[in-house]
């Protein structure tokens, strides 16, 4: 039986977090009759700039570039076309100063937990590329990983150029032709370049000079 999937996908886009630095999201998603075709993070509002470490998968990391109140979003499309989505917030706050030994933040030393995304399509310059967020925010780089790596680029396969041609057999023989030709019609296609004569007749003729003269 043919069934048809008229209802939006199940989203829940994870619990609210509140943090000093950045925070992992644990989303979730389900379509039990077609299936999930695409996941897309978004920020609808805040004060600064929120950065995901992938933005296309259910999971993901964010971090942000000002303290203050964000509101994420998690859309879901499924293979019907059917779109949900569902939102979190995300507070940063202000990291307070404490006793310890010195980071580069004047703080405490932090150790660094890094979260990357997937690596994006290899492209014509045979480059991968992902993002990598520290979830602890520690403004320091030593462990993190390669956003960057060399990757086999496959050229898509050209899409050939299809002709039509029609004709009559008695065009195609003579190289002449008339509407009033009694030749049975030939159709078809061509891949490429058209060879011989595409006019016919007292035109062709003229084609025949024409191109003679600037050869």
């Amino acid at each position: 039986p043919i069934k048809i999937d008229l209802t939006s996908p199940e989203v829940n886009a994870g619990s609210d977090k509140t943090s000093t630095g950045n925070v992992d999201i644990d989303a979730t998603a389900s379509d039990s009759l077609s299936g999930i075709e695409s996941y897309e993070w978004t920020q609808r509002s805040g004060p600064g700039t929120i950065t995901f470490s992938n933005k296309h998968e259910e999971d993901t990391a964010a971090a942000a570039s000002e303290v203050g109140e964000y509101e994420l979003r998690l859309t879901v499309e499924d293979n019907a076309g059917n779109i949900n989505h569902d939102g979190m917030i995300y507070i940063k706050e202000a990291k307070k100063s404490s006793g310890g030994g010195a980071s580069s933040k004047g703080g405490p030393i932090c150790g660094e937990n890094w979260s990357c995304g997937s690596w994006n399509s290899c492209d014509i310059t045979r480059t991968q590329t992902r993002t990598c967020i520290d979830l602890n925010d520690c403004g320091t780089f030593v462990d993190k990983p390669t956003e960057e790596q060399e990757c086999i680029y496959n050229s898509p396969t050209p899409t050939p150029v299809i002709v039509e041609i029609n004709e009559t057999e008695e065009d195609n023989e003579t190289g002449e032709g008339n509407n009033e030709s009694s030749g049975n019609p030939i159709t078809g296609a061509a891949v490429g370049p058209i060879q011989g004569n595409p006019l016919g007749g007292l035109f062709g003729s003229f084609w025949d000079w024409l191109m003679s003269f600037f050869s």
